[in-house]
């Protein structure tokens, strides 16, 4: 074996081809970081939307809705709806009937109803206090 076929042994190495090797790598991690800067949205260090104002919480977003939901068949539900009216839902049909005008509630200031199994009547409940925790 000759010193020709192994090539040179020792500190000389292939500069040209690690340079080239580094400018490829170079090249490909700059095109990845292209792609993500093209490809992402623009609003990524924005806020989204506006600031959140006191007043915003009382719009109705920010409320809490308690249908107060019964069931009174196997296919029927009332409820009361986001406008304060009281509705009877056919869950097979999808049909709704409105039983009680939320004008009723705001007249006698009442929170709470309960409505009689043959759907006639309708008890309002207003200034409900709890009387006791214990039993």
């Amino acid at each position: 074996m000759t010193p020709e076929d192994t090539g040179p042994i020792g500190s000389d190495k292939n500069w040209k081809g690690i340079g080239i090797s580094l400018l490829v790598i170079a090249g490909v991690l700059s095109l990845i970081g292209l792609s993500i800067v093209l490809l992402s949205n623009d609003d990524a260090g924005k806020p989204f939307g506006s600031e959140l104002t006191l007043d915003d919480l009382f719009q109705r977003d920010f409320q809490l809705h308690d249908p107060d939901a019964k069931w009174i068949s196997d296919e029927e539900i009332i409820f009361r709806s986001w406008d304060g009216d009281i509705m009877k839902a056919n869950t097979q049909s999808n049909e709704t009937q409105l039983l009680l005008k939320n004008t009723t509630f705001a007249t006698f200031k009442a929170s709470t109803f309960a409505v009689s199994p043959d759907l006639n009547f309708v008890l309002l409940g207003y200034d409900v206090k709890q009387v006791s925790t214990s039993q």
